[in-house]
């Protein structure tokens, strides 16, 4: 029968662009294995690419200030998106973009039937982004080093919301209601992405820091006046305004940074920046960024900011210099802008007068008002040098006059994608958004003609849509965030960026990925009801129901699903254990480091098999089931012998090297500076717990080895401490305080 001719056979349906050239289905299997095989490398080399741009234009769009009035009636300077909503929404669906649009590409192409190769894809990717890519990262952190989690709330929210989501999919695909999706299922599923942000959202406010403290997730709030003692330096701008009159000339101005309390401590770094509202850098202002150090005993410095000369027909702008910690006992001013966190100046340029403005200018100044002009300038100016260095190696010719064979290589091999993707503008046009659209757009472009390919290279192969998307899609999809994951895991100070991202692009994977197009394939059924083509490949759903439903076969897929989300409890439990035992997520010892590398690949290589094996087995008719359960045998003892090994080998290690040494200290603020003098030694890192003993107390344990953090399980003050110093026998020693270095509130104890 025609209708069963499959996209490669000849005179089987085409995808939606290929096969592109005429009688292609005809060619030698051999040859056509080769081609499809260079198409989806070089179309996922497009991807990143792409992606790359779509990132950019996120940051830029994200990167917007507003200015808000307070319950006080004082303007605040703050970003207009909250960074917990714009990460689990625009990052992720940045990172996330491909395999979303794979999964919607498919249900257009299967004519909103259920389709193999996107569901499988969101499995897959998120097997490769939990296993594979945490593997690396754990591997690439230099010997000696570790990464640990600093926004722990953050990670248990996306980590139970990724594993809620596979564990969702599987209840509706294998229990709710088998092999069929109803518009209520579809329509719960897409909501997860709203409850989760919602949920990140108020955690990120405080508003459930209570909950949070109690399960030991976070650091205890602490009121700003417990903070730090009054000597301590508050950091401020003695303008957080500034004015500027328009002028033809180039204009100098001075802003005053002021340290306000005992200056007599100790050296203080800041850092500075400034950024833009509406005031365009390099034509209203010109950018600054450094830091200033201020010595002990000096009270204020000054930064100079250079405006240019105004045209006439320019509106009222602004632009903020912030001000961020960077080292030194201080604080900033709550009741100033910037808050806790930091110190902002607001600085405007003024108009010129309207009695200077007519004819040309008018008019200028009415599109200005619509459209800022020296905007649309920058954008075109970093248009036409984006036009100039796509030619050039690594963007520029200094770099290419270093550049090896390789990169040499690897740039004419990306050049067409580079001069293609020259048609988006710019992220610095129009606030990034038209580069968010058009980029958007490419990369739905893109993986449509990735899906084609996939197909057609696993239809050669004899290969099915579900192996081949949880094996060559998924991988070439993920290695953008691979290599991103990488980066960061390298040059942040935190795990946070390397492994909740992965979190959280995983959940939105399914809520995005899953939610949306199975909610419009299931309303476009319930709508137009069955049709000859769904009655006759669901005959038996067909006897048993009226009307016409979402048929997905759940057979594979909730196999891969259930088997996923076994692995991910494996791999969450195993991250944990390293946190608690290691000191860190990410890197630590060498052995116990590439125990887990190895542990991770396993488990990743071991998910892969089986399910491939499964689907190729009941593909093939089933009848053999011995092997199969032999299989599924070696993969339990696989599973169990990764996590057994590598949980035997932390706690050894964690035995013989690691010194629990719990920090005590009379306040937060002498808290912090013991922080900040064991940071400098030991590098340690955790969260406080608080106890409500009289005056406040704070408990920290730590690695002693690594300087890696490891938290204590209950919270004493230091005179129960000491009472169980003193019943307890020779298993508790005291050691030194701290008095040599120069602080005479803490004692330790070595357990």
């Amino acid at each position: 029968m025609s209708d069963d001719l499959r996209i490669c056979d000849v005179g089987g349906a085409p995808g939606l662009l290929f096969p592109l050239i005429p009688g292609e289905n005809a060619w030698p299997a051999g040859l056509r294995v080769v081609l499809y095989s260079l198409a989806l490398v070089y179309f996922f080399m497009g991807v990143a690419i792409i992606a790359d741009i779509f990132m950019d234009s996120i940051g830029m769009v994200t990167s917007r200030w507003v200015q808000t009035l307070d319950e006080n009636k004082k303007l605040r300077t703050s970003k207009w998106w909250n960074e917990t909503v714009a990460t689990l929404t625009l990052m992720a669906l940045g990172s996330s973009a491909p395999e979303i649009f794979l999964s919607v590409i498919d249900i257009i192409k299967q004519q909103f039937h259920f389709g193999q190769l996107g569901p499988s894809t969101i499995v897959g990717s998120a097997a490769f982004n939990l296993l594979v890519i945490v593997a690396v990262c754990i591997q690439v952190i230099p010997r000696g080093e570790a990464r640990i989690i600093e926004n722990r709330p953050a990670f248990y929210i996306t980590a139970t919301f990724s594993l809620l989501a596979y564990m969702w999919m599987a209840f509706i695909l294998v229990y709710s209601s088998p092999d069929i999706v109803d518009i209520w299922e579809g329509v719960c599923t897409a909501m997860g992405l709203p409850v989760l942000v919602y949920i990140s959202y108020k955690v990120d406010r405080g508003d459930a820091n209570w909950v949070m403290s109690r399960l030991g997730l976070m650091k205890p709030s602490v009121d700003a006046d417990e903070l730090g003692d009054e000597d301590t330096a508050i950091v401020i701008f003695t303008e957080d305004a500034v004015t500027v009159e328009p002028s033809d000339e180039v204009k100098s101005i001075e802003l005053t940074v002021a340290l306000r309390g005992d200056t007599q401590e100790a050296e203080v770094t800041l850092a500075y920046s400034s950024s833009p509202m509406s005031a365009v850098p390099g034509y209203d202002y010109e950018s600054v960024s450094g830091e200033i150090q201020f010595q002990p005993g000096e009270s204020s410095k000054s930064l100079c900011i250079t405006c240019n000369p105004r045209a006439t027909w320019r509106n009222s702008c602004q632009f903020l210099v912030v001000m961020e910690h960077v080292s030194g006992p201080i604080k900033f001013d709550p009741a100033s802008d910037g808050g806790e966190d930091s110190a902002i100046s607001v600085v405007t340029l003024k108009p010129a007068a309207p009695s200077m403005v007519s004819g040309r200018d008018a008019v200028l100044r009415s599109i200005d008002r619509v459209v800022s002009l020296n905007g649309l300038r920058r954008g075109f100016a970093d248009w036409a040098d984006q036009a100039r260095n796509v030619l050039y190696v690594s963007g520029s010719a200094e770099e290419q006059a270093s550049a090896s064979p390789a990169d040499w290589a690897m740039h004419l091999v990306a050049l067409p994608w580079k001069v293609i993707f020259l048609v988006i503008p710019p992220s610095t046009f129009l606030g990034g958004w038209l580069s968010f659209y058009g980029s958007l757009g490419g990369i739905a472009m893109l993986t449509a003609c990735v899906s084609d390919f996939a197909e057609l290279f696993g239809c050669v192969l004899h290969v099915p849509d579900i192996v081949t998307a949880v094996t060559f899609v998924a991988l070439g999809t993920s290695m953008p965030d691979l290599f991103a994951s990488m980066t960061a895991a390298k040059e942040d100070p935190t795990a946070d960026a390397s492994i909740v991202n992965v979190t959280g692009s995983n959940s939105v994977n399914v809520f995005l990925g899953l939610g949306v197009p199975w909610t419009i394939a299931s309303i476009y059924w319930n709508v137009y009801g069955r049709t000859e083509e769904w009655e006759r490949r669901y005959s038996e759903i067909a006897a048993r129901i009226d009307g016409a439903v979402f048929v997905v076969e759940s057979r594979s897929l909730g196999f891969s699903v259930l088997s996923f989300i076994v692995v991910c409890c494996v791999a969450l439990l195993l991250l944990d254990l390293r946190r608690r035992w290691l000191g860190g997520e990410l890197g630590g010892p060498f052995w116990p480091k590439v125990n887990a590398f190895l542990s991770f690949i396993g488990l990743w290589g071991g998910w892969v098999v089986l399910v491939s094996w499964r689907v190729i087995v009941y593909n093939g008719g089933g009848g053999r089931e011995f092997e199969t359960m032999i299989l599924q045998g070696c993969a339990v003892v696989l599973l169990l012998v990764c996590l057994g090994v590598s949980m035997l080998q932390m706690k050894l290690y964690h035995r013989r090297h690691v010194t629990e040494v719990t920090v005590v200290a009379a306040n937060a603020q002498h808290l912090a500076q013991v922080a900040m003098t064991r940071q400098a030694t030991l590098n340690f890192k955790d969260s406080i717990r608080s106890g409500n003993s009289g005056n406040t107390e704070f408990i920290r344990t730590l690695s002693a080895e690594n300087g890696a953090g490891h938290r204590t399980s209950t919270t004493k003050s230091p005179l129960q401490i000491s009472e169980q110093i003193s019943e307890e026998d020779d298993g508790i020693q005291v050691v030194p305080n701290l008095k040599d270095a120069g602080f005479d509130n803490f004692f330790e104890v070595a357990v």
